[in-house]
């Protein structure tokens, strides 16, 4: 401690014996702390080591490295954030070197320095106390990611920017081409992503989000940010996006509370239908009910006659088919919530649409089922025996005459005769 006490006090003496031999003194310096960082005269880093250089030339040089990547969006309110910090940028930017991983030879010398500094047990240098960003990717992993997620979605637009993993040329910024695609929709290859971006690390708002923009953030029972995932097959458990993007199980409360929703909407759906299919009936009962015109001098009567209307014809034709309309787009909306929902492949929600629209079944079938119209009134007794006599006015016996049925499905016809008369 005194040799390093003694060397950088040289520095301060540059002013008496001149610029060359303070460029001397300064380089014993830097050699000792470089070699020793454990040296408590060490601390100074300011002395000997210059960060924003040593950060400046790894970043005009290696651009696409991971930690440049964070660098470049740690502009305006990031760049007071955390990990914006020159030796947080630096931490992030020289990560210790793995044996699982190639070391890159270009980034190992750029950022000899700062690991000789920081990468010693028991350092002195206080700066090395600004850690990276926790489960930081680095620059290899992000394109790996990436290339992998290409493979099965070559489709996505930020695919062009990372094709080649063995030529910098063509993958430029992998860090934040992976952040792109992982932020629009997440997916098992952007596992290592979310490793990093679940806590949203200040300053990474480009790269993670921002917990305090999103106003519902949902957490797993463990306190885990809760991102959705999608499987194109069958599958169990709690991440399956389900129509919107914040609406994600991730609980199993929440799971069954989707569950039964999903019931629901299956029951709502047929509820919708059946009582479109009771309303039809209740205008083919009105319109039997109306006498038919009466024919021109010369024509055929208009019960016999059947017209081809493929617009609506009066004021009530309007009106019912208005109605008709919002029935469709219901029925059309849930339905179609429906097979999305079930084209999520989670079991659960698949069983689920079937359920509800089992339940549906069993509650409004009835409803497709034609209905009678209303009995007419009885004949008399005169008119009685002259039907037993064979001497009705048709010729028919009472018990002949039956009772016309409604079709009760929406999308049938309620009547062949009736398609004259009004309403």
């Amino acid at each position: 401690d005194f040799q390093m006490a003694a060397v950088l006090s040289m520095r301060r003496g540059c002013e008496l014996f001149g610029m060359v031999i303070c460029l001397v003194m300064v380089g014993t310096a830097s050699a000792t702390c470089f070699d020793d960082p454990t040296a408590q005269a060490c601390s100074s880093v300011d002395a000997y080591y210059n960060a924003d250089n040593a950060l400046d030339n790894i970043c005009t040089t290696m651009p696409w490295v991971s930690g440049c990547t964070i660098r470049r969006q740690c502009t305006g309110e990031q760049a007071n954030k955390r990990y914006c910090s020159t030796w947080s940028l630096l931490a992030s930017t020289c990560p210790e070197p793995s044996s699982s991983e190639q070391s890159d030879p270009q980034l190992d010398n750029l950022c000899l320095e700062y690991r000789q500094l920081c990468h010693v047990e028991g350092t002195a240098v206080a700066q090395c106390s600004q850690r990276a960003v926790p489960n930081m990717i680095t620059t290899p992993q992000a394109t790996l990611d990436v290339i992998q997620l290409c493979v099965v979605h070559p489709s996505m637009e930020w695919c062009v920017e990372c094709t080649d993993t063995n030529n910098a040329e063509h993958c430029q910024d992998p860090l934040h081409t992976l952040a792109s695609i992982c932020l629009d929709h997440y997916m098992e290859d952007c596992a290592r992503w979310y490793d990093m971006c679940r806590e949203f690390p200040e300053g990474l708002d480009d790269i993670c989000g921002n917990a305090d923009r999103d106003s519902f953030v949902l957490r797993t029972d463990d306190g885990d940010l809760c991102v959705g995932i999608m499987k194109m097959y069958f599958h169990s458990g709690l991440s399956d996006y389900v129509l919107f993007r914040d609406w994600v199980p991730c609980t199993n409360s929440r799971y069954m509370g989707f569950f039964f929703f999903i019931v629901f909407l299956g029951v709502a759906t047929n509820f919708v239908k059946g009582l479109r299919a009771r309303l039809e009936q209740h205008w083919a009962r009105q319109a039997m009910l109306v006498p038919p015109p009466a024919p021109a001098e010369g024509k055929q009567n208009a019960i016999s006659t059947f017209a081809w209307h493929f617009f609506p014809t009066n004021k009530t034709h309007f009106q019912q088919n208005l109605i008709r309309a919002v029935f469709t787009a219901a029925t059309v909306i849930l339905d179609y919530a429906l097979m999305l929902i079930s084209m999520t492949f989670n079991v659960g929600f698949f069983f689920a649409v079937v359920l509800g629209y089992a339940l549906g079944s069993l509650l409004f079938a009835h409803t497709s089922h034609p209905v009678p119209q209303p009995r007419p009134q009885r004949a008399s007794a005169v008119d009685s025996e002259e039907g037993l006599a064979g001497g009705g006015p048709l010729g028919e016996s009472p018990t002949d005459t039956q009772e016309p049925m409604i079709a009760a499905h929406p999308m049938g016809s309620s009547s062949a005769c009736c398609n004259d008369y009004p309403g």
